[in-house]
């Protein structure tokens, strides 16, 4: 039997967490925009400026749930502090 093991360096860790982040985001704006149509360009930004994955997909969720936009759009604003709007 062979053994494989995979490692990554640091950097290539970087950029498979950047890749998985970028992902993220654009999967929330396609639920959006699927959702709601007409997503005003604000919200991809606010959405760029979020770098936990984890809120991401929390986010996601919420999406896939809100019964409108504007309701979305208080779930996002507790995630984007003062300094980031």
């Amino acid at each position: 039997m062979k053994f494989s093991t995979i490692f990554r360096t640091d950097w290539e860790e970087r950029g498979f967490q950047q890749g998985k982040l970028e992902s993220r985001q654009e999967n929330l704006m396609i639920v959006l925009e699927a959702r709601f149509e007409d997503v005003p360009p604000e919200f991809e930004k606010f959405i760029k400026k979020i770098e936990d994955i984890e809120v991401l997909e929390n986010l996601l969720v919420q999406a896939v749930k809100a019964p409108s936009l504007k309701s979305f759009k208080s779930s996002i604003s507790q995630h984007i502090t003062t300094e980031q709007q």
